[in-house]
């Protein structure tokens, strides 16, 4: 166990979806699973395919957190992840795709946006 998993698993939160709907808290993290549902549907994240033949589908879980504000107000976080270390390179899949942005681009966007009196919002998809 690494000091990562430690934490996570001292946390708290829940460590599997049958922990959060039968926890006190139930109704928040139901709450949160919905609308984490509801932003992936909404932002085409995937696409349901028939399982080729020969292959396993790679595992889903559940990760669960609250961000706690300032003023006490407690947000509940939960997040549908892929456990994609269960793939082989070449077996599973045949290349990755990580854009990432370029200090350079950044900067010059930054700068159009100042220059003309734009806003920038960041995403993390």
């Amino acid at each position: 166990m690494n000091s990562v998993d430690f934490c996570y698993t001292f946390s708290g939160f829940p460590q599997s979806y049958t922990e959060a709907i039968e926890s006190n808290e139930s109704k928040y993290w139901q709450k949160a699973m919905e609308e984490e549902m509801a932003s992936l549907k909404e932002n085409d994240t995937y696409t349901l395919t028939p399982l080729p033949s020969g292959k396993q589908a790679v595992w889903l879980s559940w990760v669960y957190s609250i961000n706690e504000c300032a003023n006490g107000y407690k947000s509940y976080k939960a997040r549908f992840v892929a456990k994609g270390y269960s793939q082989k390179e070449g077996l599973d899949y045949h290349e990755t795709f990580a854009p990432t942005a370029q200090l350079t681009s950044v900067r010059v966007v930054m700068q159009l946006a100042a220059q003309n009196g734009l806003t920038l919002h960041q995403m993390d998809v």
